[in-house]
């Protein structure tokens, strides 16, 4: 994804991103726990439009619009195509507020409707970050703990602030890493045969994506 470092309108960035929905940005006054969310987006005459979503601090739906007509009555970020937009990388979108808002205003969701396939990550990573651990997590959500090692697994691929050593102990992550060096082979099969029983498939898949050369 194209990390936006200058300050643009709402609508470059969503340009500048592969129009995909939904996305974060903040103003570049703004401190870093507020962010908005953009479910949606009408272009008149580029680059400009009408932008629509919900603000945030640190990812939980506030009223910080509330002052803004158009807001109320329309939902439309105001200065939604002023120049003073950054992007946010990895921002926590919390599902049951943003299914909240979309439920609210369906007609300014113009995402695809199939369900976002990123939702199920960011949830597990909502309840990491409350120092939830696995085992708990997958009785929350009723899911297999392999399932939710494998959203850990996405979650660092894709540069989440998660610290590997929280799910797999250091001297462990050094044997897989000497382990793929010196078989030059990084397939989970071959090094889970190789390591033996006392390590997992999450463990070797945890480090890999952890320690990608």
């Amino acid at each position: 994804m194209v990390i936006i470092t200058d300050q643009k309108n709402i609508f470059e960035i969503w340009k500048d991103n592969g129009k995909r929905l939904p996305f974060a940005v903040r103003r570049v006054n703004w401190t870093n726990q507020y962010y908005t969310i953009v479910t949606g987006i009408k272009i008149k005459k580029w680059p400009y439009g009408d932008a629509y979503g919900y603000p945030t601090v640190m990812g939980v739906y506030s009223d910080h619009y509330e002052y803004e007509r158009e807001w109320r009555e329309n939902q439309i970020i105001p200065c939604c195509g002023c120049y003073q937009w950054h992007y946010v990388k990895n921002p926590l979108i919390i599902e049951d507020d943003y299914q909240r808002f979309i439920a609210n205003h369906p007609s300014v969701n113009k995402e695809n409707p199939k369900k976002r396939s990123q939702d199920t990550y960011q949830i597990t990573y909502r309840l990491l970050q409350e120092d939830t651990s696995v085992e708990e997590i997958s009785k929350i959500r009723g899911l297999t703990i392999g399932t939710i090692y494998s959203h850990i697994g996405e979650l660092l691929s894709r540069g989440f602030p998660l610290d590997v050593d929280d799910f797999v102990p250091k001297e462990k992550q050094l044997r897989i890493i000497d382990a793929r060096d010196q078989i030059k082979e990084d397939k989970l099969k071959i090094l889970k045969e190789y390591l033996g029983n006392d390590y997992s498939y999450e463990d070797i898949r945890l480090t890999l994506i952890a320690n990608k050369k």
